[in-house]
């Protein structure tokens, strides 16, 4: 019998000629009855810690579900440790504004992504023009290098405004969180 026709053959039940069966037998599996096995290769018996590969895709769907639920409330924690952490580096710009004799309006937070954000500080025009700003910005600038993190980025962002703000445009800019005056 050629080898390629015993590939084809395993696990199937087939007809082979008498020789090679045992007294009453019409048929065999090759795999559970190797006696077509040559001389130079041995049976080897599955072990209780083989696992099928049904099994083995099981557990790593399962795996992955746990996993990218793990992945995901790790993603969150971050994000709430990050927007804590913005809004005391906001609370310490909106200060150092304030002692510069700046008032500033609002601040809002947009979401870049779990650890990018972006502060956008409103003010009126006199103030966005005064040039005190400039140390604001000088601020501004070393508080961002100070904070820069892998795990954490810090964006603030100035607008000046002459008349009442309108809130869909800061919302449709992707500033979804107002800052709490007296944090």
């Amino acid at each position: 019998m050629s080898v390629n026709r015993c590939i084809v053959l395993i696990c199937k039940k087939i007809e082979l000629p008498k020789k090679h069966l045992k007294p009453n037998q019409t048929k065999m599996n090759l795999v559970d009855e190797p006696i077509l096995a040559p001389a130079t290769w041995e049976r080897t018996e599955p072990q209780k810690q083989l696992y099928t590969s049904n099994d083995v895709i099981d557990a790593y769907l399962q795996g992955q579900k746990e996993g990218l639920k793990h992945e995901k409330q790790l993603v969150y924690d971050r994000l709430a440790e990050n927007m804590e952490k913005a809004g005391n580096h906001t609370y310490r710009v909106l200060s150092q504004m304030k002692e510069s004799g700046i008032t500033p309006e609002d601040a809002f937070l947009r979401i870049e992504s779990w650890n990018v954000l972006t502060v956008l500080i409103l003010l009126s025009e006199n103030d966005f023009l005064n040039p005190k700003m400039l140390s604001i910005y000088q601020f501004v600038s070393q508080l961002e290098k100070e904070v820069d993190e892998e795990m954490y980025r810090l964006q603030i962002s100035f607008c000046d405004r002459e008349d009442a703000i309108d809130m869909d445009h800061i919302y449709a800019d992707g500033y979804m969180y107002k800052y709490k005056v007296g944090h």
